[in-house]
């Protein structure tokens, strides 16, 4: 080899090493770049045999060639994120740059998935009517990539791999969970041998019913007297009822009159004004002053019924409250009385009379005024259907209707002008109607806490502590808002061995409704859907995409890889199929450079450039050394 193929050797060789150091500088930036696979830089020798004449030169050097190491698994290690997700094995994740997956499709082996809105929708608010806009949610990657998998099927069970494949919308209104009611629950448990009778255990069962809406059933066993035998009862919650009370007002509408009613440790009083036009309105003057009270207005609230009657509701259903009543008569029955007044006196023969009812009384002269006066008084009240008595005053008495309530009719003259009688009604008549009163009070509806117990079910044991009768407990519901249960509740594998009670397993096959609360990835690849009703499902498959030499797939920016024709076509599989791979969930799959690999590569590739520098100024100094002879 000359001089010349000398320095083309070394400088290839000096080429060659730095692109080597290139690719150690890579590494090493992304040390921490998840999903990173690292670049190895290897050499190939180049050979050129030339001619001229009757010599023979051979010159040679190397070339570099970089390739990814795309198989080789990187660390996994864990992550608090639900949305980051590794691949422990074979296959890339499946990504298109377009959410209808007509864009142009790459794949990457970096799980660090996140949520991006999407294109506005219009769906229903919370209260099912009004209309609001909010976004569609898809699921992607770091370089905003769609992720690429299979929707489940319609019935929620299975995944058809063979179909089409397109982005996975995660928003919560994308998927809705309908509730299923329960129809098998089966309860294993021990209830201890050495329970006195009497004893109770209970157990607290949840069922979903036809709406989807929660229940709690409370199963109580119970020792019986008997050996080998307990009852089984089941409690459940109904609506609570408030207490409802009622009390009645009647009579007739009269000034003065008193209508109570104690609760709550407050008197509430209506006084009657007798304008009312009737007992009703009587009633909700009573209504409006209980539901004004601060304190009663707490505890009760008070309604109108039917004639005169008042409803109290409990305000808080399973509480009772105690009510009195008590009503009061008004103004008593007044006789009438009238005044009669006389003026001048009696010197002769003239007379004083009085007319009550037709009945007349005279007195005659001579009589001073006030001797006439006394004289008429005591004539008038003589008669038993009056009373007469003298005032004060000079001339002046008055008559009293001897009946309770009486009227009569008075007129009062005199026989003389000198003189003159005259009367005046000074308290007319009343007669009081002693008919009001108030009702004691009924409890309509009693409170009550909702709970409903069904029939005890006697469970019978064997010798060995194994449960004979019955197998299967049946349970059938009607709940207030009309939704229903019919579950069948398997307690073959209660067992009644002497220790604690406890319970080894409860299961039942409802679930409630609910919205898209999250999602997170399970070992199949699933995308999982946790809804608001604790219920999960799964809703889509990540597809996995499988190259025959992942290693000559082009790599792009972002962690990105294009298949080209060294890499072969691409096969879509999923995690767990054929073996290729498994998905590792809350999980990242770090970078697969070895940083102690790359400085042991890096301090032999810097040996290597040394030599070949070496080389080249070697041949530099003989080259100048020739040209001096030359001279």
């Amino acid at each position: 080899m000359s001089i010349l193929g000398g320095f083309a050797s070394s400088m290839l060789g000096m080429m060659t090493q730095s692109k080597a150091l290139d690719s150690i500088g890579m590494n090493i930036a992304n040390i921490n770049t998840d999903g990173y696979k690292k670049h190895d830089t290897q050499f190939q020798t180049i050979l050129s045999r030339t001619s001229s004449g009757n010599s023979v030169s051979d010159l040679g050097g190397v070339k570099p060639i970089t390739r990814p190491n795309v198989i080789r698994q990187g660390e996994v290690a864990s992550s608090e994120r639900d949305l980051d997700v590794a691949i422990f094995g074979e296959g890339f994740f499946v990504l298109n740059t377009k959410a209808d997956g007509t864009g142009e499709t790459l794949y990457t082996r970096d799980g660090s998935f996140q949520a991006v809105p999407g294109a506005d929708i219009s769906v229903l608010a919370d209260d099912g009517v009004t209309q609001i806009t909010t976004q569609e949610k898809f699921l992607i990657d770091k370089n905003g990539l769609y992720v690429m998998g299979w929707a489940a099927q319609q019935n929620g069970i299975g995944f058809d791999t063979a179909g089409a494949y397109g982005a996975m919308r995660i928003d919560p209104h994308m998927f809705q969970q309908q509730g299923v009611g329960t129809t098998t629950a089966k309860y294993i448990g021990n209830i201890p041998n050495q329970a006195a009778p009497g004893d109770t255990f209970t157990y607290n069962m949840e069922v979903f019913d036809s709406n989807g809406a929660a229940h709690t059933l409370i199963a109580n066993f119970t020792r019986t007297a008997n050996d080998n035998e307990w009852t089984l009862s089941t409690d459940y919650q109904m609506t609570p009822i408030a207490q409802v009370t009622s009390t009645t007002l009647s009579g007739t509408v009269e000034a003065g009159d008193t209508f109570s009613v104690v609760v709550a440790g407050q008197t509430i009083t209506y006084n009657v004004t007798g304008s009312e036009a009737s007992m009703d309105a009587v009633r909700d003057g009573l209504v409006a002053a209980l539901n004004a009270n601060a304190v009663v207005s707490q505890e009760v609230t008070a309604s109108a019924g039917g004639a005169g009657e008042i409803i109290l509701t409990a305000n808080v259903a399973n509480s009772a409250f105690s009510v009195n009543v008590f009503s009061a008569q008004g103004l008593a029955s007044t006789p009438q009385t009238s005044t009669v007044t006389l003026t001048g006196a009696l010197v002769g023969g003239q007379s004083f009379s009085v007319d009550i009812d037709g009945t007349l009384f005279t007195v005659n002269g001579p009589l001073s005024l006030n001797a006439a006066r006394d004289a008429l008084a005591l004539a008038i009240d003589t008669d038993p259907n009056y009373s007469a008595t003298a005032a004060t005053a000079d001339g002046e008495f008055t008559v009293t209707s001897g009946t309770v309530g009486g009227t009569f009719n008075l007129v009062a003259s005199a026989s003389d002008i000198a003189n003159s009688a005259t009367s005046v009604i000074t308290t007319p008549a009343y007669l009081a109607i002693t008919d009001n009163t108030i009702s004691a009070p009924t409890n309509t509806v009693t409170a009550s806490s909702g709970i409903v117990s069904t029939a005890p079910v006697t469970l019978t044991f064997d010798a060995n502590a194994k449960l004979v009768s019955p197998t299967t407990v049946p349970y059938n519901f009607t709940w207030p808002d009309g939704a229903t249960n019919s579950i069948a509740l398997d307690i073959s594998g209660i067992t009644q061995y002497t220790g604690e009670f406890y319970t080894q397993m409860y299961d039942q096959d409802g679930y409630g409704s609910g919205s898209l609360s999250k999602i997170e990835f399970n070992e199949q690849g699933h995308v999982v859907g946790q809804f608001s009703s604790s219920f999960s499902r799964p809703l889509y498959q990540l597809s996995l995409a499988i190259f025959a030499n992942p290693n000559e797939m082009e790599q792009l920016s972002g962690n990105l890889y294009k298949p080209t024709k060294e890499s072969g076509n691409v096969t879509l599989t999923t995690a767990g199929d054929n073996g290729f791979a498994v998905i590792s969930p809350f999980s990242k799959e770090l970078s697969n450079v070895d940083v102690a690999e790359e400085f042991a590569k890096m301090i032999t590739v810097q040996g290597a450039y040394n030599a070949s520098a070496t080389v080249f100024r070697t041949l530099d100094e003989m080259t100048i050394t020739a040209k001096d002879l030359k001279r």
